[in-house]
């Protein structure tokens, strides 16, 4: 019997609101993250790993749509269709450190033809996975803060699904919501990174990267057509170590390039004794974002107030205070705002349940009922309050609810990622994720229902501009609004854990 080698896959999501930060994983579970498992490899460019196409959200009853707005899609906020919020330029100004913003990767199709439809697909099947993300890590740690990044954790595994075949390849498509055959998924990744990575070509209060990396152990011989797909269309840059010989050494060589990603954010992604000698590569996503707001908060009026948690108990917060430009939508049982960052091409959006039916309006936190919202947002001057946030990076196994959602194969004996290699049999051992956020009055860093009533989404639309108090647990995420993509996103139970 044949021995089979494990992979490790591993997803860092970096952001950062106000100074520079990056973001990596969502924030339940064990410090360590259980033992280290790896995930194949990306595959060759035409690699025929047929993507099984996982449907769309079909929504929960309660909180369908209001009319015009059933048809919105993740991928339809094209930059010509975005609402004009008055956000563009406060803070904002092109770069003048000669930083273009996109990676220059030796090798890379910085020039991708792809249909806008396939990058849209792309964005909605990423927001699909990171909603199911939600749903299971939320239930497993029902009275944790919540964060992780969808889009660093899809990147990572793409890197791997492009190598698999067969029924293998089948199951992950339908668990990440890989719609596209694998060519047009390649380009799409590309067309999405390289749009993302220049968000800071144009604005240098906001620095944004997407970098790709893969270690491959001495003795093991890649695909040539795999690396060159990793390279052409995700910019990875390839790296021997020598896992079997001293995997120690390994694992202080791939912290070091993750903390370095991420601006020291994460500085330790891979616990000591994660990476062990029947490791034969491991593939790394880190996510990094530093962004301060387009209308940064007064100092002056941040103070002390009351903040009460979903078990009703209350703690004190520093609360931020100003009179902002917002995007602004409300609900039965629920508001939700938007803040532009610098450049008005980011934005943080929070979905603010009233209080007492936080656990109504997460269970209806569906696609269609997330689009809507996003969709129903319409310009307010409003007196915003919302607690300063600092959530420390911890690194977790996304393996059971990966498996959860469908993708078994990859982690058993079954696994196929001979797109990878024909000289190992490889099988993930397990998918890591770290994310990390901090949010104050200049801006962000992050490293990688019952009472929901059915009816049409009630814009506030009153001349005197609304008030809005966060001070009790919200749902939020950070967007990219030309495209739709959702970077991170996440839940605050208590603001100061």
């Amino acid at each position: 019997m044949s021995v089979r080698r494990r992979v490790v896959v591993v997803a860092i999501g970096a952001v950062v609101f106000a100074a520079c930060s990056r973001a990596g994983g969502p924030g339940t579970a064990d410090e360590s993250g259980g033992d280290a498992g790896g995930a194949p490899g990306a595959g060759g460019a035409a690699g025929d790993a047929g993507a099984v196409g996982a449907g769309g959200d079909g929504g929960a009853a309660g909180v369908g749509a209001s009319a015009g707005v059933g048809g919105a899609t993740w991928g339809s906020w094209g930059s010509a269709a975005l609402p004009d919020f008055g956000w563009a330029a406060p803070l904002c100004s092109p770069r003048g450190d000669g930083a273009s913003g996109a990676p220059a990767d030796i090798g890379r199709d910085m020039a991708p033809v792809v249909a806008p439809d396939a990058v849209a697909a792309l964005v909605a099947g990423n927001a699909e996975l990171g909603l199911a993300l939600y749903r299971d890590l939320g239930a497993a740690a029902p009275t944790s803060n919540l964060f992780f990044s969808p889009y660093s954790i899809s990147n990572a595994l793409a890197l791997a699904y492009v190598g698999a075949r067969g029924e293998t390849a089948q199951q992950m498509a339908s668990a990440l919501h890989f719609t596209l055959d694998t060519p047009t998924l390649n380009a799409a990744f590309d067309s999405l990174d390289l749009a993302l990575s220049s968000r800071a070509a144009t604005c240098d209060a906001i620095t944004l990267s997407v970098v790709d990396g893969l270690w491959g152990d001495l003795s093991l011989t890649f695909d040539p057509s795999y690396l060159i797909t990793l390279t052409t269309y995700y910019g990875t840059s390839v790296q021997t170590a020598n896992f079997a010989g001293a995997p120690e050494v390994a694992r202080a060589a791939i912290n070091d390039w993750v903390a370095v990603e991420t601006a020291h954010l994460i500085p330790q992604l891979l616990a000591m004794g994660s990476i062990t000698p029947d490791i034969r590569a491991v593939l790394v996503n880190a996510l990094y974002l530093d962004a301060k707001w387009a209308h940064p908060f007064d100092a002056s009026r941040t103070k002390q107030a009351p903040f009460t948690r979903a078990d009703g108990s209350v703690t004190s917060v520093d609360m931020m205070t100003d009179d902002l430009r917002v995007g602004h939508a409300a609900g039965t049982n629920w508001e939700a705002v938007e803040l532009p960052y610098a450049g008005g091409q980011l934005s943080l959006v929070i979905l603010l349940p009233a209080a007492g039916h936080f656990a109504e309006v997460e269970g209806a936190l569906t696609g269609t009922f997330t689009v809507s919202v996003l969709a129903s947002m319409s310009p307010a001057t409003a007196t915003l309050s919302m607690p300063k946030l600092k959530f420390p990076g911890r690194t977790f196994s996304l393996k059971t609810e990966l498996a959860r959602l469908g993708m078994m194969d990859a982690f058993s004996l079954a696994a196929d990622f001979s797109g990878m290699t024909a000289t190992d049999q490889l099988t993930i051992g397990d998918v890591f994720h770290q994310a990390t956020i901090t949010i104050d009055e200049t801006g962000t860093v992050a490293a990688a229902a019952t009472a929901v009533v059915a009816e049409p989404i009630s814009l506030i639309t009153s001349e005197s501009p609304p008030q809005i108090i966060v001070d009790h647990p919200y749902i939020l995420l950070i967007r990219d609004r030309p495209t739709g993509t959702v970077l991170f996103m996440g839940r605050v139970l208590d603001p100061q854990p």
